[in-house]
């Protein structure tokens, strides 16, 4: 019942032989370091109030975001807390997740989902920065030009969150636009704190 964009990432990323979370030069997998880490510790049980319903009405989401919860235990553990918004019933249009599940396995961060990139489990990986932090577009099928996107932001070298929206199928560029500007949002949210 839930789409695509709000399940568990399956293939995620393996720790590498290097201890290093923040892509320095001993990472295989280099990224942009954090420089202002945020807590994201607040939103861990609600996660659901990350985004602003201000952000959730601009968008036209009327009914109120419902927590996620995976189909079975290890993927729960894999994904961390987050939070969906359907425009109808059944219909997941939006969704905004913590990784802690990668960070809690060593593997977390922009690092983390780079080497999965690295490794073919994600179909594309493209740099980018939202809010003064680095991100980056990915997943594991390229569903952009079908109104499918998802983005992940380092909010510390060793944890993202993630913003996923979907079935913008009239519109497929609405998807990652629609994400750019949760994520955006999401990042003023940790800023101000609970």
């Amino acid at each position: 019942m839930i789409s695509a964009c709000s399940q568990a990432e399956p293939g995620t990323a393996e720790p590498s032989s290097s201890p290093s979370g923040n892509g320095g030069a001993d990472s295989p997998y280099t990224v942009p370091p954090v420089s202002q880490e945020l807590d994201a510790t607040p939103y861990l049980t609600k996660p659901c109030e990350l985004v602003p319903d201000t952000t959730l009405e601009s968008l036209g989401f009327a009914l109120p975001g419902e927590p996620l919860s995976a189909e079975n235990e290890s993927t729960a553990d894999l994904v961390g807390p987050s939070c969906g918004w359907w425009l109808k019933p059944g219909n997941t249009l939006l969704s905004v997740g913590i990784q802690t599940g990668n960070r809690e396995h060593g593997v977390g961060g922009l690092r983390g989902l780079r080497g999965g990139y690295e490794r073919g489990q994600y179909a594309y990986w493209e740099s980018t920065n939202i809010g003064g932090y680095p991100a980056a577009y990915y997943d594991i099928d390229d569903e952009r030009q079908e109104g499918r996107c998802r983005l992940a932001v380092g909010i510390a070298d060793d944890l993202t969150f993630s913003v996923s929206a979907g079935v913008y199928e009239n519109e497929p560029q609405q998807a990652c636009s629609t994400v750019e500007k949760v994520a955006t949002d999401v990042i003023g949210t940790l800023k101000r704190g609970a």
